[in-house]
């Protein structure tokens, strides 16, 4: 067991915060953040019935109790992820183009999706797909 480290202390005795980058946020539980959701109703809470947006607060529940590491090994038809290479919607202006290719798709009740990327901890929800448009799921 290693030891451990003392604080670093800030002028009056306060406590550093850790510098961001010294952090591996895999090792961190993930936020979610609605921000980014498209405005179009086919895929946002507004197409869903109460069940599906049950389901979707469910789903945020589960996997913010997991770290991002834990999700990443769990397998895509479980709380895990997939990598999706082809939308067959457009990408709104708002995801940064270093995420552009980074769009991930989370499972939720029974067929639906919620999509997005993301960004250090953050999940930046996208879409709310509960009935399959927003790519081929081949």
């Amino acid at each position: 067991m290693g030891k451990v480290r003392k604080p670093l202390l800030l002028g009056s005795g306060r406590l550093a915060a850790p510098h961001p980058a010294s952090i591996d946020a895999n090792t961190l539980k993930p936020h979610f953040s609605l921000e980014y959701l498209v405005p179009d109703a086919r895929f946002n809470l507004t197409k869903c019935a109460q069940p599906e947006r049950a389901d979707f607060a469910l789903a945020l529940r589960d996997r913010s109790l997991m770290t991002w590491a834990e999700i990443i090994n769990t397998p895509r038809q479980g709380l895990g992820f997939e990598k999706i290479s082809r939308l067959t919607v457009s990408l709104p202006d708002t995801v940064p183009d270093d995420k552009r290719n980074q769009i991930i798709a989370f499972r939720f009740g029974r067929l639906a999706r919620f999509l997005g990327f993301r960004d250090a901890r953050v999940f930046h929800v996208l879409w709310i797909d509960v009935s399959g448009e927003t790519y081929d799921h081949g």
